[in-house]
């Protein structure tokens, strides 16, 4: 499967984004998708690990270490990841890669489907979040 690859030094969000801001609680790569865990910090996302893990709260604008500052976009209309590969249209969920997102289509069983957004352009994608708890289910 194929995660999205953004360009760490490309991510840039638009002017009507929703930004926040968090401490790191492991090494992040601006770009990556992160999820708040228990103790407060911000970590990658992971959609095939816990509940939890699934739970997106946005996307890294800058890269930080363990203990550092890190902010990161909770919704924008147009967030540049600098990845040419972006699908316009395509619908972009969490991957079981921490820290990365796919294409709704290649979401395989066992995967948490959390959606992180639409692509808008070749390299850029409209975040809006939402977490559904829904586990794919095994085929029999």
């Amino acid at each position: 499967m194929t995660n999205l690859a953004p360009v760490s030094a490309s991510v840039l969000k638009s002017a009507s984004a929703n930004s926040l801001a968090g401490k790191a609680g492991e090494a992040i790569v601006a770009g990556d998708v992160l999820y708040k865990h228990a103790d407060g910090t911000m970590r990658l996302a992971d959609a095939n690990a816990t509940a939890l893990t699934a739970v997106v709260k946005g996307i890294a604008l800058n890269s930080a270490a363990a203990g550092q500052p890190v902010d990161f976009v909770a919704a924008d209309t147009s967030l540049t990841v600098g990845a040419a590969s972006v699908e316009v249209g395509g619908i972009y969920v969490l991957a079981p890669t921490p820290g990365k997102m796919r294409l709704i289509e290649e979401a395989q069983a066992g995967d948490r489907i959390s959606i992180v957004g639409v692509g808008v352009s070749a390299t850029a994608l409209h975040v809006g979040i939402v977490n559904t708890a829904a586990v794919i289910p095994t085929p029999p």
